[in-house]
Parts: C-alpha cells; sequence; structure tokens
C-alpha cells in the first residue's frame, strides 16, 4: 500500500501591508533604487538600469528578476504623487476670498477623486521589480493629462497643463508611493553629483 506524503505548500510571501501591519519595516530593494525610468515613451525604451556601486554594469534582466522589496512582498497598492495632493493644493491656491462668496476667481476645475491607486501583484513568490514596472508604466502612461496638470499646479505653480511633450521621470518615494517629476526636476534631485564619484 503507497502511503501518499502530504504536500505543504511554500509559505506565501506577504503583501506589502500585511508586513507594514504587523510593524515591520518594509523598503525598496538596492537595485530599484538603481534605475532610471522616464515616462515619456514605450517601456521597451524607458527604463535603465545604473551600474551598481562596484562599478559593475548590469543588464536589465538581472534587475528585473530582483525582488522590488526588502524584506520581499507579494503584493503592494500603490499611490502616486502628485496625484494624490493635487486637490488639496487646488483648495490652497483656490481659497475663496472675503470679496468673492461665490468662488467665481477660482481658476481651473477642482481636480475631485483623482487620488489614483494601483494594486501590484507578483506573478511568482514574490513582487520582483520587472513585476512592478510592467504594471506601473503603463498605468501611469495612461494618467499622463492628469500627472501634467497636476505638476502645472504643484511643481510650476500655474493653472494651465504643462505642454504634452513635457519629460516626465519616475522617482522612487516609498515602496506603495511612486513619485512622477519633470524631468528637469529630477536630474538635480536623483542623480549623483560628479563629486561624490
Amino acid at each position: 500500500m503507497d502511503v501518499e506524503t502530504p504536500r505543504i505548500p511554500a509559505q506565501q510571501t506577504p503583501s506589502y501591508e500585511a508586513r507594514k501591519d504587523a510593524g515591520e519595516v518594509v523598503q525598496l530593494s538596492a537595485d530599484v533604487r538603481r534605475l532610471r525610468w522616464s515616462l515619456n515613451g514605450p517601456l521597451a525604451t524607458s527604463v535603465q538600469a545604473a551600474a551598481a556601486d562596484d562599478g559593475t554594469i548590469t543588464s536589465w534582466h538581472a534587475v528585473a528578476q530582483s525582488p522590488f522589496t526588502e524584506p520581499k512582498v507579494s503584493s503592494v497598492t500603490i499611490k502616486v504623487d502628485p496625484l494624490e495632493h493635487w486637490e488639496w493644493q487646488w483648495l490652497e491656491q483656490n481659497e475663496p476670498y472675503p470679496n468673492d462668496p461665490d468662488g467665481s476667481c477660482a481658476v481651473g476645475e477642482r481636480p475631485r477623486d483623482k487620488d489614483a491607486r494601483l494594486e501590484v501583484k507578483a506573478a511568482g513568490e514574490f513582487l520582483t521589480i520587472h513585476d512592478y514596472v510592467s504594471a506601473v508604466h503603463p498605468w501611469l502612461m495612461g494618467l499622463r493629462g492628469d500627472l501634467l496638470a497636476a505638476l502645472a499646479l504643484t511643481a510650476a505653480g500655474q493653472d494651465d497643463p504643462l505642454p504634452p511633450e513635457t519629460k516626465l521621470m519616475a522617482a522612487w518615494g516609498t515602496p506603495n508611493k511612486i513619485v512622477v517629476v519633470r524631468e528637469q526636476d529630477w536630474f538635480p534631485r536623483y542623480t549623483k553629483p560628479a563629486w561624490a564619484t
């Protein structure tokens, strides 16, 4: 008589939210911080991996298979800055004046419910950089019009959306927040100065 050995399922990797609720500190992995990610065209031409600190060049494939966070997570629900703060900033700039009780001096339409969120799930055991970028890039490209309008207000202090040809970059916030900035603002903040190399 054959006795079947019970199969023990592999331990499932918890989500980002489950690890946070358990009090764990979850950070972006070192490899994810090496990405230079533009939001100006298709994914195939938008992401580059910088050289590692030891000077070696890593191909996209190796970085793509790296975990998105340390410790690893199975999923994360992300929000995007500046959309997260867009309505609040609009309200701050369009505060009613005593001589304008009906709000007729407000500039532009109030951006209601523009706080976009996306749940990104692992294709395998844990969320990889490839899983994350493959899901988030097309999502952000679909939000490009809103991003240009929000950045006009938050980064440029103007009411009309930035021109469609404005170059945008994704920058790392926290594992559950992606920051989108104008390319001209990204380079001074997210590149290593020459004296630091």
